[in-house]
């Protein structure tokens, strides 16, 4: 007798500046992983690109965050941005 155990949700945060060239593979490769496309949720936090960074990112359906603060100098503020757009789903905010 198999147990199947369910898969959790997986979010994945991505920071970004002017990344235009570089999104669409790395995008493209999330979105064909084995994992349960419906568990997967993306979060693009953009550091005020100037290029299409965002448009690119929506298109393969990327939630967009904007960093607050324009080239914060450390990629902790990225993923803290990304995690605070995630925890209203964790923690019921």
């Amino acid at each position: 007798m198999s147990v199947e155990t369910a898969k959790p949700p997986l979010s994945v945060i991505v920071p970004v500046f002017n990344g235009e060239d570089r999104l669409p593979k790395m995008l493209s490769s999330l979105c064909t992983q084995t994992y349960d496309q419906a568990l997967i949720e993306i979060i693009v936090v953009d550091d005020h690109s100037t290029d299409a960074s965002v448009s690119v990112s929506r298109s393969f359906g990327a939630r967009i965050v904007e960093n607050g603060t324009k080239n914060p100098g450390t990629r902790q503020v990225f993923g803290n941005r990304g995690c605070d757009a995630r925890a209203p789903a964790l923690f019921g905010r």
